[in-house]
């Protein structure tokens, strides 16, 4: 049966419509995410058998790439999927999680740090309460745009309304000393962001082991 088969105001769109879509069941917000079907099943069927065959709604949203192309979705609907994975992985880490000194930082970050093998730069933007708001990781090559032009940085600050922001970056030799340039670079974003109504909070260098504060360790200009 196609969905031209169903009766109109049963279909998941109208149905949120009509009812509201937290009444919709989770093979129907599936359908929603996939917009379409295959030729051998309509949305609301192929929905209701990755539910099925993945172990529920939890269960799908667990699986990868690979795990979900074996059910025979194609590309777009795989990424459809992972991106709301994603979102939801975003919103629970962010969700009132409190970053207060720069130990928390490190032990909430440094498992992320861990995968790159080249370095990276974290910038972390928090509430005044220490709220974790938002943050972004940039590759070797962005973090030099990003750092010598402090644009992006401050524009991010302000839109999410942030009253401190923190830089961490990971040395992958493991060396935890800062250069010059990291003591020159993270003194002159502490002097743009304070210009912009922000304080830069902290600047971390972090391993797999431990990690170095510029501020704890009195590098930090007044």
């Amino acid at each position: 049966m196609g969905l031209k088969d169903l009766p109109y105001y049963s279909l998941p769109r109208e149905k949120a419509d009509r009812i509201g879509i937290e009444n919709l069941t989770d093979e129907e917000l599936i359908a929603l995410i996939l917009g379409t079907g295959t030729k051998s099943e309509n949305v609301l069927v192929l929905s209701k058998r990755l539910i099925d065959e993945k172990g529920g709604l939890k269960g799908l949203l667990k699986k990868d790439y690979l795990q979900l192309k074996t059910s025979g979705l194609n590309r777009c609907k795989i990424y459809r999927i992972l991106a709301i994975k994603e979102i939801v992985s975003r919103y629970n880490s962010l969700e009132e999680k409190k970053l207060v000194t720069s130990k928390d930082i490190y032990e909430y970050f440094q498992p992320k740090f861990s995968k790159f093998q080249t370095e990276h730069l974290l910038v972390l933007y928090l509430s005044i309460g220490g709220s974790l708001l938002h943050y972004h990781f940039y590759t070797q090559e962005e973090y030099l745009e990003v750092m010598f032009s402090s644009k992006e940085v401050i524009r991010e600050a302000i839109k999410y309304n942030a009253f401190y922001v923190i830089l961490a970056h990971n040395h992958p030799s493991g060396n935890l000393l800062p250069s010059d340039e990291d003591i020159r670079t993270a003194n002159r974003m502490k002097k743009y962001l304070k210009e912009n109504g922000c304080i830069l909070k902290d600047s971390l260098i972090i391993s797999d082991k431990s990690y170095y504060s510029l501020r704890e360790n009195g590098l930090f200009e007044r």
